[in-house]
């Protein structure tokens, strides 16, 4: 029996590889997406604890300059909570890009394996009807020289 060749091996190797390469980018991007929510859950906490010390001052004797300093803080973290937001934002439009891309991927990658299968079981079929040819033939010409012989003792018998 013949052994099956792929004659788009190359092919297929070239689409694991970009399927390998895209969801590489994807679990990259899932990650920074991540570290973005985290960064931003520290600003909330850190705005928390900073607008309980805010009120703890404001409940004791009241120094302007340091309230002043706490709201100031407070500012510059809102501030930095929406760049965090719009970098959230930002890599999950481009996270769906390249979600997009590897789906691409996987899609021609499984498309190459369909056609290789499809090939292989057509080899299959194809070597099991040789098979069958040679074997049919065997018996054929085992059949003619069983009736030879037949034919031969036969003649024999008559002499």
């Amino acid at each position: 029996m013949r052994e099956f060749r792929f004659r788009l091996e190359g092919l297929l190797r070239i689409r694991k590889v970009e399927e390998d390469r895209c969801l590489g980018r994807l679990r990259r991007h899932q990650c920074a997406v991540s570290d973005a929510l985290e960064r931003k859950r520290q600003l909330e906490s850190e705005r928390g604890r900073t607008l309980e010390s805010l009120r703890r001052l404001e409940s004791g004797t009241l120094e302007m300059e340091e309230v002043l300093r706490h709201r100031r803080y407070l500012v510059a973290l809102e501030n930095r909570g929406r760049e965090v937001d719009a970098e959230v934002i930002r890599r999950r439009y481009e996270m769906q890009g390249v979600q997009r891309e590897a789906e691409k991927a996987v899609r021609e990658r499984q498309l190459v394996e369909r056609l290789q299968e499809r090939q292989r079981e057509d080899h299959d079929v194809e070597e099991l009807r040789r098979e069958v040819r040679e074997l049919d033939e065997i018996a054929g010409v085992s059949f003619v020289r069983a009736g030879a012989a037949e034919d031969a003792e036969m003649g024999d018998e008559t002499i």
